[in-house]
């Protein structure tokens, strides 16, 4: 599906969701020998849209551009 990382965020789409996690460590801190953890912040529910390109804008929301299907 779709992936967007911009600064501390990182968002994922999938079949019918869309999933914002952020990482909780400070630059220099570690956990489990990684410098990072993404934790899950916040989840949209699409439905059957097929989102395949997602984005950030500067003010850090969300954008996402979906294939629609033809028949």
């Amino acid at each position: 599906m779709g992936m967007a990382v911009s600064g501390n965020s990182l968002c994922v789409s999938s079949l019918c969701q869309i999933w914002r996690f952020e990482n909780r460590l400070r630059p220099g801190e570690m956990y489990q020998d990684h410098d990072c953890l993404f934790v899950p912040q916040m989840s949209w529910i699409t439905g059957d849209l097929d989102v395949y390109g997602l984005g950030l804008t500067d003010t850090n929301e969300l954008i996402f551009v979906n294939l629609p299907y033809l028949s």
